[in-house]
C-alpha cells in the first residue's frame, strides 16, 4: 500500500498501527526526509526484533522516475542515485519507453 503515514503524525507509529489493525502488513511510504527515513528503519527495526508493531515501512527518500530522464545510461544513473540514498524501491510513472525499460 502506498501511504503516507509517516509525515502526517506527530507519533507516525499510531497511524503504522491502525494500519496494520485493518490487516495492512506493508507500506510503500513515497516521500521522505533523512529524519523520516531513519524513523522508517527504526520502526522496521523494532518490529523485527518483536519490540514494535506496525507493517513493514518501505522508503523512497526522494524523486520518482517520472520522465526526468530521457536516455537509458540517465535512467540507470538515475536508479543507482536512489539506491545510494536508501530507497527501498523506484517509483516508475512515464518516460521514454527505452529510459523506462532501462529503469
Amino acid at each position: 500500500m502506498h501511504t503516507h503515514a509517516l509525515p502526517t503524525s506527530a507519533q507516525p507509529t499510531r497511524d503504522l498501527n491502525v494500519l496494520l489493525a485493518k490487516g495492512v502488513t506493508g507500506i510503500r511510504e513515497a516521500s521522505g526526509s533523512p529524519q523520516l527515513k531513519t524513523h522508517a528503519r527504526q520502526h522496521n527495526a523494532a518490529v523485527q526484533s518483536g519490540q514494535g508493531t506496525g507493517p513493514e515501512v518501505l522508503m523512497l527518500p526522494t524523486g520518482l522516475l517520472a520522465g526526468q530522464v530521457p536516455t537509458e545510461p540517465r535512467a540507470r544513473q538515475f536508479v543507482r542515485e536512489r539506491i545510494a540514498e536508501g530507497s527501498d524501491y523506484i517509483k516508475l510513472v512515464g518516460g521514454p519507453p527505452t529510459a523506462f525499460l532501462a529503469a
